[in-house]
């Protein structure tokens, strides 16, 4: 049980919980978004 709510809370901490610090956006898509641009900078070359 333990597992589980911990497992929870990471996964709303990381997707779905807001972050002023990010502009307002999610963990998970500020990752996204920095994956985006590496792999764009890796297909450029």
């Amino acid at each position: 049980m333990v597992q589980l709510t911990a497992t929870l809370w990471l996964w709303i901490y990381n997707k779905e919980r807001s972050n002023m610090a990010l502009r307002g956006i999610t963990p998970a898509i500020k990752l996204a978004e920095a994956f985006k641009l590496k792999l764009s900078i890796v297909s450029s070359q």
